[in-house]
């Protein structure tokens, strides 16, 4: 049976549902997956404020990206910032 404080702030009922609840996760373990994701995976997982924190605190965390080749379609939103330290897609 999985507890936590999110669980049970959300009254999540934990018994029926197939759930995992990875925010339940201490932070340092959290922290240590993302060295197995992709830089497009770990720009997704910071729109979560929690995990946007434990990114920024990361040993992982990229702090500079150099977009060489990219194209976009009129639907997509980009916003690049001048000192070039943060690329939101």
């Amino acid at each position: 049976k999985l507890s936590s404080p999110i669980a049970k702030q959300r009254r999540i009922d934990i018994e029926n549902e197939d759930y995992f609840n990875i925010l339940g996760l201490p932070n340092e373990l959290i922290s240590h997956t993302f060295s197995f994701l992709s830089i497009k995976d770990r720009m997704r997982v910071r729109v979560n404020k929690k995990l946007d924190g434990i990114e920024l605190d990361s040993q992982y965390f990229v702090e500079k990206l150099l977009i060489t080749d990219m194209k976009c379609d009129k639907n997509d939103q980009v916003k690049f910032f001048k000192d070039e330290t943060m690329i939101f897609i």
